[in-house]
């Protein structure tokens, strides 16, 4: 596709120029002689600043800083996609009361109407989306947002709906700079896929009517000590290695995946940290959960010696029958406090007798 050059002052009176189809050139705002675009297309490879309403008729590749005021709205076409690369970043700036939105053109919107937001890994580290509402995207295998290894994204109050797929992605290696208060709804994939390195940087999120309603952990080695907070939403996780103390909140939910193992070594611990009043759930991910649907924890004697389960209920692991859903090499240290094991593959815990500290918890031993 051809590009021809455009020029127009922004609203701080800089000149700049944005290589793309730019068509309908209107005033900011009144008594304000700066230009934008109503309709655009192409390559912003000068920082820019939004406002009002304006329409991606095509693919927008950002290579330099583009702010969206608040109140700003993106109406993209069928198929386009805003590409975030080259040191380009997303600046966008909504508040409580004057949320920016990005959407669907089309007078009747619907899920996948138009692609999604790519983060790549060359984009500069202050993309930032805040009161933000990101509505019809193609979530199929990426997500409505998608951020690539290395690249860096922070999200603040922001909404996300009505989606194909997942809606946010973070690929392993991506940084999570933060994370609060976001909200996803209507959405066919999980609300969330993040590493499990980044996913004790989520701190809040919440959800309805998700295809599959949880914050999905993909593999990751843990190498930074971290908690995994109590979120409205589950987190459904893959296989992963700890090499640093994980916490995991009271109230917390895990489900893990079939034949998933969580190796804990190097000096790593995990830590389930569940009250009475708020005690954590450890169990099978599928609708119909049986005994054995998910391998094990396994504790190596290079493992920090203060591994913990308190007030946590274990069921539905031992995958194989012969470790049960706890496994302990000889000189691992585990404490069990006010925890309940059941509905596992033939036996709970595998290990040495001076190796486990059982405190008002009953298990039955594999060996």
């Amino acid at each position: 596709m051809s590009k021809t050059e455009h020029s127009w002052k922004q609203i701080t009176k800089q000149a700049l120029v944005v290589s793309g189809l730019a068509l309908g050139l209107v005033a900011c705002g009144p008594g304000d002689d700066a230009l934008q675009p109503s309709e655009f297309a192409g390559t912003i490879s000068q920082p820019t600043t939004w406002s009002g309403t304006v329409t991606l008729t095509g693919s927008v590749y950002v290579e330099s800083t583009l702010t969206l005021e608040p109140c700003t709205t993106l109406l993209v076409r069928p198929n386009a996609a805003i590409d975030v690369q080259n040191n380009g970043s997303i600046r966008s700036m909504g508040t409580a009361d004057c949320p920016v939105m990005i959407r669907s053109s089309n007078n009747v919107p619907a899920k996948g109407d138009w692609e999604r937001i790519h983060i790549y890994s060359t984009s500069s580290n202050d993309t930032l989306l805040r009161h933000t509402h990101l509505h019809h995207a193609n979530g199929s295998s990426y997500g409505g947002l998608w951020v690539d290894a290395n690249a860096s994204v922070e999200l603040r109050n922001a909404t996300f709906g009505d989606i194909t797929g997942d809606a946010i992605v973070f690929e392993k290696g991506a940084n999570v700079r933060g994370f609060s208060d976001v909200h996803v709804h209507k959405v066919e994939g999980f609300a969330l896929r993040v590493g499990a390195n980044q996913a004790g940087k989520i701190d809040s999120i919440s959800g309805e009517q998700l295809g599959k309603p949880a914050v999905h952990v993909t593999g990751d080695t843990v190498t930074v000590a971290a908690t995994w907070k109590d979120l409205e939403l589950p987190f459904h996780v893959d296989a992963f290695y700890l090499d640093a103390r994980l916490e995991l909140a009271a109230g917390s939910r895990m489900l893990i995946a079939p034949n998933v193992i969580i190796r804990i070594q190097n000096g790593g611990s995990f830590r389930a940290l569940g009250t009475a009043e708020a005690p954590i759930i450890i169990e099978s991910s599928k609708s119909a959960p049986a005994a054995g649907d998910w391998g094990q924890f396994e504790f190596y004697s290079s493992s920090a010696n203060d591994n913990l389960f308190r007030h946590t209920t274990v069921r539905h692991g031992g995958a194989g029958g012969t470790y049960g859903a706890l496994w302990l090499e000889s000189g691992a240290r585990l404490s069990l406090e006010n925890s309940t094991f059941a509905l596992n593959h033939t036996c709970d815990v595998h290990h040495q007798s001076d190796d486990l500290l059982a405190t008002a918890t009953s298990v039955i031993a594999c060996n």
